[in-house]
This record gives structure tokens, C-alpha cells and sequence, in this order.
């Protein structure tokens, strides 16, 4: 080489040219599933979450928290843990360690000399995990100080819309779903948007509204709002002419209206009860024993605040794992005597820091329903609970895992395949909830 022209020639051929040609093919592979790489996801993770999306039925969504429900979000955030990183035993060699050596001969007996070692390698669990029932639709809470009385986060509006939805075979976006749409230049929040058709939807409440009807008979003022309803109905009015003014199609219902074809129309009667109605709803106020009865018989599904403990007789059973993980604060003193020593000849955990733990114990601790029954069967008690969330349990990401799951056996079945299957196994093992989550336990975790 004469030049550095020449150099970098050389180095673009054997570098950026092959560079491109894999970006071109990799946007060639995510093309087939409709989605445009560099402009939806830039990164693996970003795009592994919208195909994940895509693969999604109609119908299904996931609520979002409102101001009025914002500690939820807190509560939630507070409560992740990850997975525990736990060692046994520190060393086993076949032929020449013993089983629980020190357990067994303070029992007086012999302990039995480790034949062989085995390992288990938990194939595709994260997959497995994101296939099973997720918290879907609207929530339901109840709280301990209200009597567990049923609070619903549906509104008559999110019924409407998903049965329009429903009904027209399309996607509308709404408040419980995604952030409201807003509307030109006064930046009108609307209740449903949908885009390909430009059709807006807005369901009045109509005493909100001040709609003549039997619901507001009488009415000439509205005391919340502190407003006549006759000026009420002329905004309403007015906010439709907008709506309309900047080339929307305008689609609108009174609450009247629908509380009166959810009376008479068989189908949406039973669109509503297959998506909004659950096993619990007839009960207005439940009791403790009624929500850990519905918690065995699965006919509840979302999370619980509780308080939850090992009996001192099960004890010695999860003495090796405690079962009950969290993040609190430990200190040297916390900690098994090998890793004390250790701590104190590196000097580090000086200081209380904040870690994930096993536990004989957790208190005003958020579990999934599905782990609490887990719990009550294997002997732990639930001595008190604060709270229930609610939700509509659905598989709904099963044909995602499916998806992964066809293009891997498709690559070990031809290897012309086999690039795609490395392709869609790191799509499935990505781990969608941000590894920031997971904290480690100190080995031995203490017994708190």
C-alpha cells in the first residue's frame, strides 16, 4: 500500500462492506415479520419488544395507572426482585466429600460420600416464564381499610371502545391502553383514536355532559363541576364541531345509550362478561379467607400486598433455600461467619447496603397469586393482607414463545436454517425487563 486512500479501501472491504451486507439481510429478516428495524427498535431488545407486540391477538391490552392509582406504580416497582444466587455447598468432589456432612453426624450418623456430580441446565426458562398467564384488561382493586371493596379501573367509556373495537375488527387506542390522543391545535384529549381510519370516539357521560336524559331528570346544575348543564351541553357541542372541523370522522355515544344497549343486546353482553366480568365480581366486599380461597381455587388472578411467614415446624424443611425472596438492608452481622470473614479481610460491606435475600419471612410483601398459592400449599401462612389487584389471567404471549420455539427446532432440523434459530433464540432469551432489576445474594443468604 502507497496511500492511505489504499488502506482504507482494503479496510472498508473487509470490514464495512460485510457490515452492511449483514445489516441489509438482518432488516431483510425482520421485514418478513413487518417491522422495520432501524426505525423501530435500533437496538435487539427494542426490537424483540414490538415483534413481541405484533404476535399479540386482538383485544388484549394492559392497563396503565392512573394519577388516581399511582402509588400502584410505586408499590410495584418497590416489590421486584430477582433470582437468588445461592451456593450450597462450596466444594463437592465424587468419591471423597460427604453429604451434608456436619447436618448428619450432629444427628449421630454417618454421612454418605458424594458418587458423582450432576448438573441442570434450565433449557429456555425465560421463554417458558413469558408464556404463561399475564395481568391483562382493567384491574380490579380492593383494600383493606374499605372492606376489600371492589374498585374498578374500567370505565363504561373502556367498555364501549373495546366493544367497538371488537365489533369492527380494529385496534383503537384509548386511555387504558396507551396515552389519550389529542386533537389539533387546542390539543383536545379524546377518549378513542383510531389512526388508519382518522375516527375519533368519545363516549359522554351525561351528567359529565349534561345530557337531557332520564339519568339527569330535574338536573339544571352540576355541583361538581359547578356549571349549568345547559352550558355543559353547548361545550360538548362545540368540542364535537372541532373534532370535525379538523377532518376527523366523528363517532359519539350518551351513557344512556349504552347502559340501555348493554340491557337489550345479548352480544355485547357477552362480549362484556367474557372480557370484563371475573368470578369475584358479585362480591362487593370480600373477606381475607374468601381471597386466599380464591387464591387456591385460581378463580382470583393479579397480585396481593400481604404479610407472609414460614411456621417455626417447617422450618428445618427450607432451612438449605428460604422461600420468601426480598430486598432489604444487611449488615456483616446478617450474614453466614464464612462470608463475615470474608467481608472483613476485603474490607468491603463496611456500610448496610441493600440486597435481594432469602427469607422465613416477608412483610407487606407484593406476590403474584400463582406464587401464593404455591405457598399455602407447601405450609407457609398468610397472617394479614393489605391489598388486591386483580386481573384477567391470559396466555397472551404464547405465540411469541411458539414462534421461537418452531424456528429452533427448524434449525436443528436443517442447518441451512440454523442462522434464523441462533436469530430467534436470542430473541427469546433476551431477558424484556431490564437486568437492573436483579440484585444477588450474598453466598449463604442469611436466615432473617
Amino acid at each position: 500500500m502507497q496511500t492511505f486512500r489504499e488502506f482504507l479501501i482494503w479496510y472498508n472491504n473487509l470490514d464495512v462492506q460485510p457490515f452492511c451486507e449483514a445489516l441489509e439481510k438482518m432488516c431483510a429478516f425482520w421485514k418478513d415479520k413487518k417491522i422495520d428495524m432501524l426505525r423501530q427498535g435500533i437496538s435487539i431488545p427494542g426490537v424483540t419488544l414490538t415483534y413481541l407486540f405484533t404476535t399479540l391477538e386482538s383485544g388484549i391490552f394492559f392497563s396503565l395507572f392512573d394519577e388516581k392509582n399511582k402509588d400502584l406504580y410505586y408499590l410495584f416497582k418497590k416489590n421486584m426482585v430477582g433470582g437468588p444466587s445461592i451456593i450450597f455447598h462450596r466444594y463437592h468432589e465424587a468419591g471423597k466429600t460427604k453429604i451434608r456432612e456436619k447436618e448428619v453426624e450432629d444427628q449421630g450418623k454417618q454421612a454418605k460420600t458424594c458418587q458423582k456430580i450432576v448438573g441442570y441446565d434450565a433449557n429456555a426458562l425465560y421463554l417458558w416464564a413469558i408464556m404463561q398467564d399475564m395481568p391483562t384488561g382493567s384491574f380490579t382493586r380492593r383494600r383493606e381499610e374499605t372492606g376489600f371493596k371492589r374498585e374498578s379501573s374500567s370505565r363504561m367509556a373502556t367498555e364501549w371502545l373495546e366493544w367497538k373495537a371488537h365489533d369492527g375488527g380494529i385496534f383503537i387506542r384509548h386511555q387504558m391502553n396507551n396515552t389519550e390522543k389529542r386533537i389539533g391545535e387546542r390539543k383536545i384529549p379524546v377518549d378513542g383514536f383510531h389512526g388508519p381510519s382518522q375516527t375519533v370516539f368519545q363516549f359522554h357521560g351525561c351528567w359529565w355532559h349534561g345530557h337531557i336524559c332520564h339519568l339527569t331528570k330535574g338536573k339544571e346544575m352540576n355541583e361538581k363541576r359547578k356549571r349549568p348543564m345547559a352550558e355543559l351541553r353547548e361545550e360538548t357541542k362545540e368540542t364535537s364541531k372541532y373534532i370535525k372541523d379538523q377532518g376527523y370522522h366523528l363517532v359519539e355515544i350518551y351513557e344512556c345509550q349504552w347502559r340501555r344497549i348493554k340491557k337489550t343486546n345479548s352480544q355485547v353482553q357477552q362480549f362484556l362478561n367474557s372480557k370484563f366480568n371475573r368470578p369475584l365480581d358479585h362480591h362487593k366486599t370480600l373477606t381475607q379467607d374468601q381471597i386466599l380461597s380464591a387464591i387456591r381455587s385460581e378463580s382470583l388472578f393479579g397480585v396481593v400486598e400481604c404479610d407472609v411467614r414460614v411456621p417455626d415446624a417447617l422450618k428445618p424443611k427450607f432451612a438449605e433455600m428460604c422461600p420468601i425472596f426480598k430486598n432489604i438492608e444487611i449488615s456483616r452481622e446478617d450474614i453466614g461467619q464464612h462470608m463475615q470473614t470474608f467481608a472483613e479481610e476485603e474490607n468491603i460491606m463496611s456500610q448496610p447496603r441493600r440486597s435481594l435475600v432469602g427469607s422465613y419471612f416477608g412483610e407487606k410483601i407484593l406476590l403474584a397469586s400463582p406464587l401464593i398459592k404455591w405457598y399455602l400449599e407447601h405450609g407457609l401462612e398468610v397472617t394479614h393482607i393489605y391489598q388486591v389487584v386483580e386481573y384477567t389471567p391470559v396466555p397472551c404471549f404464547q405465540p411469541f414463545g411458539q414462534a421461537v420455539s418452531d424456528a429452533r427446532r427448524a434449525g436443528d432440523v436443517d442447518p441451512n436454517k440454523a442462522i434464523i434459530a441462533d436469530t430467534m433464540k436470542l430473541v427469546g432469551g433476551l431477558k424484556l425487563w431490564k437486568d437492573d432489576h436483579r440484585s444477588r445474594t450474598p453466598s449463604r443468604s442469611p436466615v432473617l
